[in-house]
This record gives structure tokens, C-alpha cells and sequence, in this order.
């Protein structure tokens, strides 16, 4: 790695980008490798392109603001656009990056022959049980050893490095302007034509910061269920909806679907949050918001 372009994105969060840039200004930077830093702000009303303007990291910087709203997938694509150099790393305004973070990816496209790596992502929310969910060790990519293959789907730009080339082939799907999906998309593509060449770097770490509720984050679901689902390739949408028997009842049943979604709820409400239960909220939401569009 002779360079790394840091790509942020932001949509009116001027009070996370500052803690995000303090991090980044803390950072250990390689002796060897040239970083800049790119902003691009999905037309925010508050300050935060003029925050990121002023704000003196010592690396080169470049920023973008859109004059209308376009979404993350438009954002993220205008910050590729912009990245000058052989890798990009890929944050979200809303996360902090570990000291060590540049480091880390350093040493795991030095020591590993990958294309991408996907970074640890440390969750924190006022959900304190929504919040053990997502930092289980039985989740995502909390699973994977060091430098280990990563499934795509735990690819998530909110902290992973990319080889910028691989996008010249395999460019976002900017038809994806909803919440959602923009990432699982390209990753999913990315393994089809490059088995085996996604690693995980758990040494690489960022925190989100002010993660949603579970309740809050069920109506980015819905969203996602009822726009940008259907415009996933068919085996990837099967992906994301796990079609088996049983969630075959919950696609096909619209009123089973909405039962269990509740009853699930219930349960994590007053009884107890436990891991499959989050897990099935998660998925009938999905399938809520495809009822919904179909309606």
C-alpha cells in the first residue's frame, strides 16, 4: 500500500464528524504511505462542510457538498470519484477510528494477498440490550479470526479498505438511492468475481457512536424491505430474505409475518431480548416492508 484515501460521508452530523476528525488527527500515521482526506456532504443544512474545511488534520484534503439530498450509495460513489490514491477507506461521520486503525490495514494488505478488508465496528447505543446484540461475539463479522476470509455481507463501509481499481469493474449500484443495501450489493458482486479476497482485520477498529434503537433501526428495515431489496439480483435478494420453510410462510403470509413480528417484540419489550429473538424482528421487518410495497 502506497496511499489511502479516507472517504467520509455525512448527512447533518457536524457533532460526530468533529470527534471523527479529532481521531483521525490522533491517529498514527505510516511513515510510507500518502494519506488524504476526502469529505463529501449529502447536503447537510447544518455546518458541517465548513467544520471539515477548517478543521486542520495535517493530510491533504478534498471536499464535495451536493446541492440536493441524493443518499449514501450517490455519496459514497462521489468520494470514490474524488480518491486519488491505490486504497480507500471507507467511514461513516458518525464513528471515531482506533489510534492504530491506519496501521492495522498496513500491516493486512502487506501481509495478505486481499482486495478488501473489513474492519470491527464497536456499537454503542442508549438500547443497552439492542446494543449487546450488536456487539456479540456470535454476530457478524465479531466471528472472524484475524486476517481470516470474511463473508460479504459483513463488508460494510462503515470501516473496511477497498482497492480503489476493483471499482472500475465493479461499480456501486446507484439505482440503490433508498436506506440500505448499497454495500451488501457491491460485496456480493466483489466475492462472485473475486472469491476469497475479502479478509477481516479485528484489529482495525472504529466506534459508532449513537446507534439506533432497536425500534428506530426496524424503520430503516421496513424501508429497506419495501425500495431497495427488489432492486438486489434475485440470489441476493433470496440472501437477505434466508428463504427456507419456514420464512417462505412469513413472505407468502402477510398476517403470520405481522404476528410474529409483534409477538417477537413482545417478548423483547418485557421478557427478555434474546439473540434469536432480535434476529427474527429483524427479518419479519424486512418482509413487513415487502408486504408493504406490494400492497
Amino acid at each position: 500500500m502506497k496511499s489511502l484515501s479516507i472517504v467520509i460521508i455525512g448527512y447533518n452530523t457536524a457533532k460526530y464528524l468533529k470527534k471523527l476528525l479529532l481521531s483521525i488527527q490522533e491517529a498514527v500515521l505510516p511513515h510510507d504511505i500518502v494519506v488524504e482526506l476526502i469529505y463529501v456532504d449529502d447536503c447537510s443544512t447544518d455546518n458541517s462542510l465548513s467544520l471539515f474545511d477548517s478543521f486542520e488534520t495535517g493530510l491533504t484534503k478534498k471536499s464535495h457538498r451536493f446541492s440536493q439530498n441524493k443518499g449514501r450509495v450517490h455519496a459514497t460513489n462521489k468520494g470514490i470519484s474524488l480518491a486519488s490514491s491505490d486504497w480507500i477507506l471507507f467511514l461513516q461521520s458518525n464513528v471515531t477510528v482506533d489510534t492504530n486503525i491506519l496501521l492495522e490495514y498496513q500491516k493486512a494488505v502487506e501481509k495478505t494477498d486481499c482486495i478488501a478488508v473489513g474492519g470491527k465496528i464497536l456499537y454503542k447505543s442508549e438500547d443497552a440490550v439492542f446494543q449487546k446484540y450488536l456487539n456479540s461475539p456470535m454476530r457478524g463479522s465479531n466471528k472472524y479470526k484475524q486476517y481470516q476470509n470474511l463473508h460479504y455481507e459483513y463488508l460494510l463501509f462503515g470501516n473496511c479498505i477497498i482497492k480503489k481499481t476493483i471499482f472500475k469493474s465493479i461499480p456501486l449500484n446507484l439505482k440503490l438511492v433508498k436506506y440500505g443495501g448499497e454495500e451488501l450489493d457491491f460485496a456480493y458482486r466483489l466475492h462472485l468475481n473475486h472469491y476469497k479476497k475479502i479478509i477481516y482485520c479485528n484489529s482495525a477498529i472504529v466506534t459508532r457512536r449513537d446507534h439506533p434503537t432497536l425500534i428506530k433501526h426496524l424503520c430503516r428495515l421496513e424501508e429497506f424491505g419495501r425500495s431497495n431489496l427488489t432492486l438486489l439480483e434475485d440470489s441476493l435478494q433470496k440472501k437477505v430474505l434466508k428463504k427456507n420453510f419456514f420464512t417462505l410462510i412469513f413472505i407468502y403470509n402477510h398476517r403470520v409475518n405481522l404476528f410474529t413480528n409483534r409477538l417477537c417484540l413482545f417478548f423483547y419489550k418485557n421478557i427478555a431480548g434474546y439473540f434469536f429473538i432480535i434476529k427474527i424482528i429483524l427479518l419479519t421487518s424486512i418482509i413487513k416492508g415487502v408486504h408493504q410495497k406490494t400492497k
